[in-house]
This record gives C-alpha cells, structure tokens and sequence, in this order.
C-alpha cells in the first residue's frame, strides 16, 4: 500500500492548488468589513490549515532535494 510516494511532483502541485484556494477564501474574508462568530472561527481554522499545507509542501520540497 504506497501513499503518493510515486510522484512528489504532483502531490506538491495538489497542496500548491489547495494552500491557493485557502488563501483566496482567507483573503475574501479580510476584505470584509465586518465578521460574524461563525466567519471568524472560518478564518482562525482556514489559516490552520494553509499553515498545515505549507508544512506538507516544504516537507515533500525537502524530501525530493535530499
């Protein structure tokens, strides 16, 4: 049972398209004057998960350099 190991190159143009859409829906958000409870629990976990992104990305960058 193999886990995405056969090609790195395209897991880290799936979590590039994903940390983009994350950032897209962050970014509409703080173009918001005005937030609701609901939209600014949205956000604290939307940055969660684009920093959770980034960490997956940088540790698959690192994976194919060493």
């Amino acid at each position: 049972m193999q886990h995405s190991i056969e090609n790195p190159a395209t897991d880290v143009d799936k979590l590039l398209a994903e940390h983009r859409a994350l950032d897209a829906r962050v970014n509409e958000l703080e173009r918001q004057a005005h937030l609701t409870a609901d939209e600014e629990r949205e956000m604290h976990r939307l940055k969660k998960m684009k920093l959770a992104k980034k960490d997956q990305i940088l540790g698959l960058q690192g994976r194919g350099t060493a």
